[in-house]
Formats: C-alpha cells, sequence, structure tokens
C-alpha cells in the first residue's frame, strides 16, 4: 500500500512539473495581436488608388516585431506590392501608404491583410475592401497577314492606319496580353515567344510546348495575373509578367482546349493518335474518356459545360455535369462542320456551316442568327461591344445587337490572327 502510494506521489509530481511548464510555454509563446485601423471594412478604392494603412499591434514578449502588408485577392493570391518593415520593442503603431501598381486589377472584394511575425509566431490580419477597376481604352489592332511561307505583323492605333513591325516564321497565333502589356506569338515548333509593347522587343522565349511526333494542338487565356497556355506535355502554364512559368497544372493528356469557370479548370485534351477526347477537371481529380472527337466547350453552370462533337456527318452538342461525372447527348444538327463559337455577356453562339447560331443555355437548341457567313476567329470587343470576325483577308467589326456589319478592313493576304491592343 505504501508503495503505491510513493508511486502515484511520483507520478502526480511529474504531472504537474509538465502542466507547469505547458503553462508556462503557452503564456511565453503569446502570438502578436493586431487591431487594423484604417481601412475600415468594405472601403471602395480604385485599382490605382494607394492605400491608408493604420493598425495596432503589439506583444507583450517580443523584443522585435515584423511587419508586412500586401493585398489578396480570393484566391489568397497577393496582388499587390509587399511593404515590410521590422520595429524595436513590443508594440507598434503602424501608419503606412501602401500603393496599388497594377493599373489591369479586376475590380471586387481584396484583403487587405497584416502579417506579423515576433520571432516565433506569425499572425495575419485582414480588413475586406472593394476595388474598383479601372476601364480599359482600346489602343488599336495587331494583326497577322499571311505572306507564302511567312507572316508579316502589323499594328495599328484607332484610326486602323497599320505599320508593319515584323516578318515571323512558322506562326500559329498571336495575342496581345494586356496585363503584362505584350504581345505573344506562338509557332507551330512549340515555341512562344514574348515581345515588350509598345517597344516590341523580344523579351523571352518558351520552348517545348510540342509534343514530339504529333501535330501541334494549343490553347491559351489570360486571367489576372497570369497569361496561360496549353504544353502538350500535359501542362498548362501559368505565365506571370517577366515570361516566367510560374505555376503549372498537371494533366493526364495533351491539353488543347481549356476553360476556367468558378475556380475549376475544364480541360479537353487527347492520346494522340487515339481517336478518343478526354475531359479532364484537374482541380477536381476527375476525368471522363469520350469516344468521338470533341472540338470545343463552353461553360453552362457552376458544374456544367456544353461540349461539342464533330462527327464527319454533322455536329452534336452535348452536356457534361461535373457533378456526376456524366455526358449526355442533346442536340444534333448534320451536314454541317463546326467552325467555332464566342460567349459574351452571358450568352453562347455558334458558327455552324455557313449559320450563326444563338444557343440556348437550358434545352441546347439553336436560333439562328444570321446566315450566309463565313466567320472564324471570332472576338468580342467589350469596350465598342462589337463582334469581330475574319473571312480569308477580310475582318468583320459587327454590331453586338443586331448583328450588322459595321466596318470591314482588308488585307493583302489571309489573317492569320489579330487581337486588340489596349492601354
Amino acid at each position: 500500500m505504501n508503495v503505491f502510494f510513493k508511486q502515484s506521489k511520483i507520478y502526480l509530481f511529474f504531472v504537474l512539473i509538465i502542466c507547469m511548464l505547458s503553462c508556462k510555454k503557452s503564456v511565453e509563446d503569446v502570438s502578436p495581436q493586431i487591431d487594423i485601423i484604417e481601412p475600415q471594412e468594405f472601403m471602395q478604392f480604385n485599382a490605382l488608388d494607394t492605400l491608408k494603412v493604420k493598425a495596432i499591434i503589439k506583444d507583450d514578449k517580443a523584443k522585435s516585431l515584423s511587419i508586412s502588408v500586401y493585398l489578396k485577392n480570393n484566391d489568397q493570391m497577393t496582388v499587390s506590392d509587399v511593404w515590410s518593415g521590422i520595429f524595436q520593442g513590443n508594440y507598434v503603431n503602424l501608419d503606412i501608404r501602401l500603393p496599388m501598381t497594377n493599373r489591369w486589377l479586376p475590380g471586387g472584394e481584396y484583403q487587405l491583410t497584416v502579417a506579423v511575425n515576433d520571432g516565433n509566431q506569425t499572425t495575419w490580419g485582414a480588413k475586406t475592401i472593394i476595388i474598383r477597376a479601372i476601364p480599359k481604352r482600346l489602343a488599336g489592332l495587331v494583326v497577322g497577314v499571311g505572306n507564302m511561307q511567312l507572316c508579316d505583323v502589323y499594328v495599328s492605333d484607332t484610326s486602323f492606319v497599320f505599320e508593319k513591325k515584323y516578318t515571323l516564321q512558322n506562326v500559329e497565333d498571336g495575342v496581345f496580353d494586356y496585363i503584362h502589356s505584350r504581345f505573344i506569338s506562338i509557332h507551330s515548333n512549340g515555341v512562344a515567344r514574348f515581345y515588350d509593347y509598345p517597344e516590341w522587343v523580344l523579351q523571352k522565349e518558351i520552348t517545348n510546348l510540342k509534343k514530339a511526333g504529333t501535330p501541334f494542338r494549343f490553347d491559351k487565356t489570360i486571367l489576372y495575373p497570369y497569361f496561360y497556355i496549353t504544353n502538350a506535355n500535359g501542362f498548362i502554364y501559368a505565365i506571370d509578367k517577366d515570361a516566367n512559368i510560374r505555376l503549372s497544372i498537371k494533366t493526364l493528356f495533351s491539353p488543347f482546349k481549356i476553360n476556367l469557370a468558378n475556380d475549376t479548370w475544364f480541360v479537353l485534351s487527347e492520346y494522340y493518335p487515339e481517336p478518343q477526347t478526354w475531359i479532364e477537371l484537374p482541380t477536381m481529380l476527375k476525368n471522363y474518356c469520350f469516344n468521338g472527337k470533341l472540338v470545343d466547350a463552353f461553360n453552362l453552370s457552376p458544374s456544367s459545360w456544353l461540349v461539342i462533337e464533330q462527327k464527319s456527318n454533322g455536329v452534336v452538342l452535348h452536356k457534361y455535369t461535373a457533378d456526376n461525372n456524366f455526358i449526355s447527348k442533346e442536340h444534333e444538327i448534320n451536314q454541317v462542320l463546326y467552325h467555332n463559337g464566342i460567349k459574351f455577356e452571358n450568352k453562347i453562339y455558334l458558327v455552324l456551316g455557313q449559320k450563326f447560331y444563338e444557343v440556348n443555355p437550358i434545352y441546347l437548341t439553336l436560333f439562328e442568327v444570321q446566315s450566309s457567313i463565313d466567320w472564324e476567329q471570332l472576338k468580342y470587343e467589350d469596350t465598342g461591344m462589337l463582334l469581330t470576325a475574319v473571312s480569308n483577308n477580310q475582318l468583320f467589326f459587327i454590331n453586338s445587337s443586331n448583328f450588322q456589319t459595321v466596318r470591314t478592313l482588308q488585307f493583302s493576304g489571309k489573317i492569320m490572327f489579330y487581337d486588340f491592343l489596349y492601354e
């Protein structure tokens, strides 16, 4: 009995020591406290404003405090310059200015974030603010015109007086990345070249976008803060302002069509020369093997997409639903070829044969808008609310309300690509 009580006392003694040490540690490791005074919650700013940031930061046990201030979007991505400073002592009355330098910052909610490290722990405080986007202004056009085996690149202002800038070889496409003020040419050997604007000086190139032994199929898109382009070896690259690959999203096979909606990547990919097309949702770890040739896709809702199949005898419209990873046939049009499509102002339009259709987003039926047309490379110029399209060596500007042509530009050769310049 005495032995039992002796062992119990020793056990309790050690338990008390551990508890005391734990309590002492918790007292010593108090996190920094952050009280953001300015800006206030849901204050509104323009994209190039300078933010006044005031905060009280204290940590009774700290000898110094390292502080960083920056802006984050809803994806927790830093979208501003970072202000940082180191202060001696355990109390800081912070009063700084944080300039926002990105003219193309999209409008919406952002988190003004204050991060504090006391040498042991980091604490974050944040206030939600509203950013108002600065409207972009159309500055001109860049057009690639075929010249035998070459491509002449022409640039204009809004008067559409064109000046030849380059002659390039093996060009497949060209795009103006207005977020980073640069022109990007994409070549059949799997190289993307980045040119500064308005200097038009070659900045950098990215190679090996083509998979050896296969036709080069690719897609690209501009989504702040990156330019995205597919790599046929099974990646989607996010290219930053310095033309470096900042992120890479892995796909199972060779991606040739990408679409980002509601933070979900939708990808059409292929395993050449197999006849199947794969639907991939890499961020959701879902994929679907379709026994046929899918050529395009458009988002319908947070979890569904219109998917277009080209058959030898016509076009089929399918609906893919991510929730159950299933594709259903909805509508078939015989004896036509799919040329291209576009989504703008929340409506989807398709060019099938020589007709231009609007798609019913619920039933996926078609309503004929225009006939006797031969439109390729559809784009939407949102500052002027104009639909644009190419037919051989002509560029059409089309009223997006009644779909009547309001202007035509004619070039000496076939238009290989075109894009809008913005400032």
